[in-house]
């Protein structure tokens, strides 16, 4: 015999404020099990909180093991919707269950739960019912907000419900007394509020009324038709962003291979006077002096670096809000090798060739190369290719590709050449040469294999330029060097610029022919020796031989 369960629906509207008795709708009984929940019924409601009771019909004497009710502000919800507030406690015939923290002035919706000893998840569900709580005409609620806001003499708080009147004002109270019996309001700005709550922002007084770091107490305040509402006394002591002392780095300048000169200027010294200044190199604290002004400067020598490696360091100031911290990016920098004519080119050595008991150090770019030429960048520029060298001729200027040109007749027999051409890159386009047969000094000495490198050498000190020997162990590994091709040259004639095959000067001559021997560097056949006037625009690769 088949057991059939009737629903029962009975609906009856109630208004906000109803008697105890009243039903707010009549259900259908759900029925399952024996077990039924039916009679939606309002006991009280009020502005935050209400109670509502449930009738059970157990005809089959089911154990009751949880009962009470789901609600939401949404009509017709799904439980995953809902609020769920269950019974303390239950009789045979039914239960009651009061729903707190509700909103004033708000429609709830709200349904039955009955489960019961049978083994099923949920035994009955009412259909939805509903009641709406009052509105309750108030003073404003306000909150001061966390004191991890409070900045710099400002104070924000926030009107978090209006008590449903229109605010007159609304700003803050202070006072040096816990009990707020001293204090001094502040009407702060109209504000536009942001989902019903108006968050503003009073200024409060100068360090002459509250000397920094003392304690004192705030009250937010708001005033509406029912009076003026405030929030709670929050004691706050007022502390000032930390000012640290801060520092522009002017430069950064290398003096060899492990030394560098740091220059830095005072921009701001903070909250008061330097103590105590220095700087940071590589995470080691170096202290220079201890009293440095705002706009003054400070230079130390930096030691004990090593070559090629990044370099960090930032200057710091201590005052009394402490000492600088590292900034975001400390300026960054390597030492190496200096170049003689321009002190912000810095070369790096090259691991030593070893051949025939020697080692040979040649540099990482060639002489006025800004960047290191890496394989497979494509193909070169000027900042990769640097400069281009008259045989013989010192770094006086006459080597940047943006030197001007001057035209000869004849090459020059003598050294120094006239002060007019200094700097100029040299055209003639006779003999191609810019240098005869000087004779003093000796010409061969211009450039040379000795520990000086030769009157005009060109190079860093230690530095050469190679020979043509040290130019083939170049050649040979070239793997290594770096080498820049195609290359970049200036004609001998007219000082033009043109393209076409890397060529590198030796320090040797001609005795012959009384020009100047060079190694011109072919992709397609390798390393070549070839005679080349004096004349044309060359590289320089530096070398150093143990």
């Amino acid at each position: 015999m088949k057991n059939i369960f009737h629903l029962l629906l009975l609906v009856i509207c109630v208004l906000a404020g109803c008697k105890a008795d009243e039903i707010v709708s009549n259900n259908d009984a759900t029925s399952t099990g024996g077990l039924e929940v039916s009679l939606a019924q309002i006991e009280t409601v009020a502005s935050n909180d209400a109670t509502v009771r449930a009738q059970i019909n157990n005809t089959m004497n089911r154990e009751v093991l949880e009962c009470g009710v789901y609600y939401s502000t949404v009509p017709y919800f799904s439980l995953g919707q809902a609020e769920k507030v269950a019974a303390t406690s239950h009789e045979a015939s039914g239960f009651s269950v009061t729903i707190g923290g509700l909103t004033d002035g708000v429609t709830y919706y709200f349904r039955f739960y009955v489960r019961h000893s049978a083994g099923l998840s949920l035994s009955g569900l009412s259909e939805e019912s509903m009641f709406s709580t009052p509105l309750n005409y108030r003073v404003p609620e306000l909150a001061v907000l966390s004191e991890s806001n409070i900045y710099d003499r400002w104070l924000e708080a926030a009107v978090v419900h209006d008590g449903h009147y229109s605010l007159a004002e609304y700003g803050a109270y202070y006072s040096l007394s816990s009990d707020m019996s001293d204090e001094v309001k502040i009407q702060a700005e109209p504000v536009e509020p942001e989902d019903g709550v108006w968050k503003y922002t009073v200024a409060l007084p100068s360090e002459d009324m509250i000397p920094q770091n003392t304690v004192f107490y705030c009250q937010a305040y708001a005033v509406n038709e029912k009076g003026e509402g405030r929030s709670e006394i929050k004691e706050i002591k007022l502390e000032r962003a930390k000012q640290y002392p801060a520092f522009e780095i002017v430069g950064v300048k290398v003096l060899s291979k492990t030394e560098a000169e740091l220059t830095a200027k005072v921009t701001d010294p903070g909250y008061d006077a330097i103590t105590e200044y220095g700087y940071y190199i590589n995470g080691t604290k170096v202290k220079v002096g201890d009293a440095i002004g705002v706009g003054e400067t400070f230079t130390a020598t930096i030691s004990g670096l090593t070559m090629g490696k990044d370099n960090t360091v930032y200057p710091y100031g201590v005052n009394s809000d402490g000492e600088t911290p590292q900034p975001a990016e400390p300026y960054t920098f390597y030492t190496g090798i200096v170049d003689k004519y321009d002190p912000t080119i810095v070369y790096l050595e090259l691991p030593a060739i070893e051949k025939d008991g020697k080692k040979y150090y040649f540099l990482d770019r060639n002489l006025g190369a800004k960047e290191a030429y890496e394989t497979g960048d494509g193909p070169a520029d000027m900042l990769e290719a640097g400069w281009v060298f008259q045989w013989g001729r010192n770094a006086d200027g006459h080597q940047l590709w943006s030197a001007g040109v001057k035209a000869v007749t004849s090459p020059f027999d003598t050294w120094p050449i006239p002060d007019e051409y200094t700097g100029f890159f040299i055209g003639n386009k006779s003999s191609y040469d810019w240098i005869g047969k000087i004779t003093s000094p000796d010409y061969t000495t211009l450039w040379d294999n000795s520990e000086t490198g030769g009157v005009n050498n060109p190079c860093p000190e230690g530095y050469r330029v190679p020979t043509r020997d040290e130019l083939k162990i170049f050649f040979d590994n070239k793997s290594k060097m770096k080498m820049v091709n195609p290359g970049l040259f200036r004609a001998a004639s007219d000082g033009t610029k043109r393209s076409g095959n890397a060529c590198y000067w030796s320090c040797e001559v001609n005795q012959t022919k009384g020009k100047v021997s060079a190694y011109q560097y072919v992709i397609s056949t390798g390393a070549s020796a070839e005679n080349s006037s004096s004349g044309q625009g060359n590289y320089i690769r530096a070398v150093r031989v143990e």
